[in-house]
């Protein structure tokens, strides 16, 4: 199914736990963002904005629901730069090791509230894990 970008920002604006206005995120995020809320997959539902080696990224944290899943950091353009966590050894990819300790100015810009749990987002992410849903370090 494809979505016109009015679709992707009228579905972003309804949104289902949006905590960033659409048109303030990259349009790869709206897209995602778009997919993930017309379908019925658990396999990420919070996506969050930081500064990692002075860029702006976007981690998207590993299901709690698959214990081998994986999380992902994509750069502003979309260009997946690793898989910080998670994964057999819970390490990731290998290829950004230190950034759940480099990151810094985290900020909740979107997540997915039909699937609410109290369940922990992502082995490896703990400041994430906070009470008020924003990291420690935001």
């Amino acid at each position: 199914m494809r979505l016109g970008v009015s679709a992707v920002l009228a579905l972003l604006g309804a949104g289902l736990g949006s905590t960033v206005a659409a048109q303030d995120l990259p349009r790869f995020l709206q897209e995602l963002i778009a997919r993930k809320e017309a379908s019925p997959s658990r396999s990420f539902d919070k996506i969050w904005r930081y500064q990692y080696n002075g860029e702006t990224v976007y981690y998207i944290p590993a299901s709690p629901l698959f214990s081998d899943s994986s999380s992902q950091l994509y750069d502003s353009a979309g260009e997946l730069i690793c898989k910080p966590d998670g994964g057999y050894t819970g390490r990731g990819d290998g290829r950004c090791p230190d950034f759940l300790e480099a990151r810094s100015k985290g900020q909740l810009v979107w997540r997915d509230s039909r699937f609410e749990t109290s369940q922990p987002e992502s082995r490896g992410a703990e400041d994430d894990r906070s009470p008020s849903g924003v990291p420690p370090d935001a």
